[in-house]
């Protein structure tokens, strides 16, 4: 098989992560991954890292985020993947008379992202608040873009959201994180 065809098999099998329109995201409780997610934090504590990413599967923790509208009017909130995955696609040998070299060939597609419209606490408290898959426990964190008004007029964009945690959105250019632990001791 030649490195054109791998290519376009694996663009084939990845086309669904091609961008999208953000309307036609789908809501967390869509995907396979955001199913069975609590609508609350539990209790435990959650490290940092590669030993933070074993320490939560071990405690069962999901890899997930939850955020709380506390602004007066609806928010669209999508949360995705940090980065980009990348897939190898092909490599190659070099040699001649005054050198050489390997190389090797990749592709990057956008990961998987989830939108929800929450309500503000004041209005609806069960509606106010979301959860969101964040995929991997390989990063401990993901990035969080968040839409105000019915306009949906972008407020904050590709912030960093850590792992666990709760976010509380108040109007306010910075996000309110509560840690994994504290988080579901004020609940």
């Amino acid at each position: 098989m030649s490195a054109d065809t791998n290519l376009n098999d694996s663009e084939n099998e990845y086309s669904n992560y091609l961008p999208i329109k953000a309307s036609a995201l789908p809501t967390p409780e869509l995907t396979d991954e955001g199913k069975d997610l609590p609508v609350y934090p539990p209790s435990a504590p959650i490290p940092k890292g590669f030993i933070g990413a074993i320490a939560r599967t071990i405690q069962g923790a999901p890899p997930c985020v939850w955020v709380v509208n506390q602004h007066t009017e609806d928010i669209t909130v999508v949360v995705s993947k940090y980065q980009p995955n990348r897939l190898f696609t092909g490599g190659d040998l070099n040699v001649s008379l005054t050198g050489g070299g390997i190389g090797f060939s990749t592709t990057t597609y956008l990961g998987p992202a989830t939108q929800k419209t929450l309500a503000p606490q004041s209005r609806d408290e069960e509606r106010s608040v979301g959860a969101f898959p964040l995929w991997t426990r390989r990063h401990d964190f993901g990035v969080i873009s968040i839409f105000t008004g019915p306009d949906k007029i972008l407020y904050i964009e590709n912030d960093r959201i850590p792992a666990g945690c709760t976010a509380f959105f108040r109007n306010k250019p910075d996000l309110v994180f509560l840690a994994y632990n504290k988080a579901a001791d004020s609940t």
